[in-house]
């Protein structure tokens, strides 16, 4: 039989000892399938701990709560909105953690609870929740670049891998891919001024995610399905913005509108203007057999078409009249 010092014999007998008391102290995990007055019986062991004068069951007990679930937000709150410092200052962190959570119903809600505590200015929960707030946005915006970029977003004159830190103008053209719901993702946007949407994928289901974005300087809306009375609700709900609204197809050239005809100064490339053969200075006479006096008049008539329409031009090059077919492109051509 193997015999042990008894020194060897005292430490381990020491240890052991250690480890049983450090379980007993521990607040009890739930298990996996834990639900209903088990787990909240849990959860409220383990905000009871976060107060524990011993720091390895304050820890366990918050790393407890991390993944305790939306149940454990209600009972989070009301601790960091009574307890000492110590609670509200791992209360608030645990709600941080569980409002940056993949889970939205877990985010959201987790999130409203720090709205909650932050609302009360002359608290100390109010500034760590305001804090906490701060931090939130910042990890918001990051995964709402990620997530615009992905869907096919870009950000200012054109898209960059990983976007920028702080876009301040958002372009969603015809390869955007998140339809009318994702556009949820702009309003974590921090310092967005100007939005340009082109294409018809967008409609009314839109305006409720528009209609948020307050600071925004200028919105175009261009091809898209928005109606008359969604543009009056984004007209209401943002009264300060500037919004530039253009219906039907795409000719693409650029004109005066001081000018007392309806003169082309440009014709961008790769546009239905381009491959009709229209050129800078081509004065439009007739449109669909209609007199045009101004470029005004010209955009009034292309606003009533669609992409892939057909128009039948007269127009002036020099001293020459021309007779022109033009298929018109849609808006938010790449």
């Amino acid at each position: 039989m193997l015999r042990l010092p008894c020194r060897v014999w005292a430490t381990g007998l020491a240890v052991y000892a250690c480890l049983c008391a450090a379980a007993a102290a521990a607040p009890p995990a739930a298990s996996e399938d834990a639900d209903g007055p088990p787990l909240q019986a849990a959860i409220a062991g383990w905000i009871a701990a976060l107060d524990d004068d011993r720091f390895h069951v304050r820890e366990s007990a918050t790393q407890q709560l991390r993944h305790a679930g939306a149940q454990a937000v209600g009972p989070l709150r009301e601790a960091a909105a009574q307890g000492s410092l110590e609670v509200i200052v791992r209360a608030v962190d645990v709600l941080q953690t569980m409002a940056a959570d993949e889970d939205r119903a877990l985010a959201r809600a987790a999130k409203s609870a720090l709205e909650e505590l932050a609302a009360d200015r002359i608290t100390a929960a109010s500034q760590y929740a305001t804090a906490a707030l701060g931090a939130l946005r910042v990890v918001e915006q990051r995964r709402a670049i990620e997530d615009l970029f992905a869907l096919g977003g870009a950000f200012g004159s054109g898209s960059i891998p990983g976007g920028p830190t702080t876009p301040s103008h958002v372009e969603l053209k015809k390869s955007w891919r998140g339809g009318d719901q994702r556009l949820d993702l702009l309003r974590h946007l921090i310092q967005l001024d100007r939005l340009s949407i082109y294409g018809s994928q967008i409609t009314d289901a839109a305006v409720p995610h528009l209609a948020v974005l307050k600071n925004l300087r200028r919105l175009e809306l261009y091809g898209t399905r928005i109606t008359d009375q969604g543009l009056e609700q984004l007209r209401t709900a943002l009264p300060a913005t500037e919004i530039d609204i253009r219906r039907g197809g795409l000719l693409g050239v650029r004109g005066q509108p001081s000018d007392v005809v309806c003169r082309f100064t440009d014709v961008a490339p790769g546009t239905a203007a381009e491959r009709a053969g229209l050129q800078p200075g081509d004065v439009v006479l007739q449109c669909e057999g209609q007199p045009v006096a101004d470029f005004k008049a010209m955009t009034a008539i292309i606003a009533t078409k669609h992409g892939g329409d057909k128009l039948q031009m007269t127009i002036l090059r020099g001293e020459r009249r021309l007779q022109v077919e033009v298929t018109l492109g849609e808006w938010g051509e790449e």
